[in-house]
């Protein structure tokens, strides 16, 4: 089976070397990639909230991070706003 896209969601707050080997797992498959990244509304509960990175930093960081990995890359940054868990990656 070759996956047509990989669907992958998360805070990505400073992004880390956990962060960049998912990412690195996902473009590997040679496929479009969405990344759901974590709204504001969805982060404010969770321990030490006040010092997560706002979302237009996270997502600056992010585009950055993948337009020098993988410049050629079809990924697109959407604003994930619901919960299926608090990481999730989907391929089909």
């Amino acid at each position: 089976m070759h996956a047509k896209k990989v669907v992958l969601g998360g805070t990505f707050d400073r992004l880390h070397a956990g962060h960049e080997i998912h990412l690195s797992e996902a473009f590997a498959l040679n496929c479009s990639v969405t990344i759901g990244l974590t709204m504001p509304s969805m982060i404010s509960h969770k321990e030490l909230a006040e010092v997560i990175e706002s979302y237009d930093v996270r997502e600056r960081s992010l585009r950055e991070y993948i337009s020098t990995k993988w410049p050629k890359s079809d990924v697109s940054i959407d604003r994930k706003s619901t919960r299926l868990n608090s990481s999730h990656t989907v391929i089909s």
